[in-house]
């Protein structure tokens, strides 16, 4: 082990090696800052002369940030990706139920306290809408328009996976 001064910050240290410059590799980087290739573009450099965004813009062409401007249509896609996801873990003939056609089928009124649904409230506030199933997908229901109904996130949360006794939907 020899003693050594960084050549950044001046610290001392310990290298195991004897053409080491720097105490660490923030110090190093601060030392020789390299920087994105792109016309003015300040970031700091990561694979291929190029900064994160440049690299995957460049990388994955076809992949470009989706929905970068609009969080909440992004927040809608990935919920209804979700939403897919586990109802065919659950069973193969799941429908693609759709939130908002259930709502007007129901009048926009919860199924649990029959309520008046404000449609343009958003999760995570309580009287939001809530997609819920009449008998649970636990207990072997089906994501199907006849097994779903509308309800408050709040009724359809302090229902949980009880239930299974009500009427299913006349569709």
């Amino acid at each position: 082990m020899a003693n050594a001064t960084c050549a950044h910050c001046g610290a001392p240290y310990e290298s195991g090696r004897s053409d080491r410059r720097y105490c660490t590799t923030r110090c190093r980087n601060a030392g020789n800052p390299r920087r994105c290739e792109r016309d003015g573009c300040d970031r700091p450099h990561r694979a291929k002369g190029r900064c994160n965004r440049h690299y995957k813009d460049e990388r994955y062409p076809d992949q470009r940030y989706a929905f970068p401007d609009d969080p909440e249509a992004k927040r809608r896609r990935d919920l209804a990706k979700a939403k897919r996801r586990r109802a065919a873990q659950r069973r193969a003939d799941a429908e693609d139920v759709d939130r908002d056609v259930v709502g007007e089928r129901d009048g926009w009124r919860c199924g649990v306290c029959r309520r008046k649904v404000d449609q343009r409230r958003r999760y995570p506030h309580p009287l939001s809408p809530s997609l819920d199933h009449v008998i649970p997908l636990s207990q072997g229901g089906r994501h199907t328009y006849a097994n779903t109904r509308i309800t408050h996130l709040r009724c359809n949360l302090m229902r949980s996976n009880c239930g299974g006794g009500e009427q299913l939907a006349l569709v």
